[in-house]
């Protein structure tokens, strides 16, 4: 499960059906267990990823089209309105089956964690936004994706222009593979 959904999906805000069903002490067998989430798995997939994953390549496709350098390298006050905005425009299948709640639950955990980073502009936020909400909510830690903690944690790059342009850089690459 993990390469589907990410590193750490048990802890994902984005899944918590996923924990949910980890966690059910009334599901004693580990094989139902896995059964269980197996096929949660799935339902999940076929609603935010649709056949032939037609869903999730409209979006990489979309998240292409970002134009981060039209965003500001300034912190916008209204920020969790844009990105809210943004991820709606990229994903709306993604954003109605995880619904509202869990949205604005996922925004002050990308805001809270780009900060750690040193991420405070707006196009800073929300590629951050974007990519936990693509790469799962612990997609800086994932060990899929090395690229990301290389970068975010990259003690050479103090200027969080740098950082953000060479994130978006290495995530355009990514998507590109996906599309491939």
């Amino acid at each position: 499960m993990t390469f589907l959904l990410g590193s750490n999906f048990d802890d994902d805000l984005q899944l918590p059906w996923a924990k949910a069903t980890l966690h059910n002490k009334a599901i004693k067998s580990p094989s139902i267990k896995a059964k269980k989430l197996y096929d949660e798995t799935l339902a999940y997939l076929d609603q935010v990823a649709g056949p032939n994953d037609e869903i999730m390549r409209r979006a990489l496709l979309k998240i292409g089209s970002i134009k981060i350098n039209d965003l500001s390298n300034s912190p916008s006050p209204k920020i969790d309105q844009t990105v809210s905005i943004y991820l709606q425009r990229i994903w709306p299948e993604k954003c109605q089956y995880m619904g509202r709640t869990v949205l604005l639950r996922l925004i002050p955990n990308a805001l809270r964690s780009a900060n750690n980073y040193n991420i405070t502009s707006e196009r800073g936020i929300i590629l951050y936004a974007v990519l936990m909400f693509t790469l799962g909510s612990c997609f800086d830690n994932d060990p899929q994706l090395p690229w990301v903690s290389d970068i975010l944690n990259d003690v050479s790059m103090k200027d969080q222009i740098m950082k953000v342009d060479r994130l978006y850089s290495e995530f355009m690459v990514f998507v590109k593979q996906l599309l491939d």
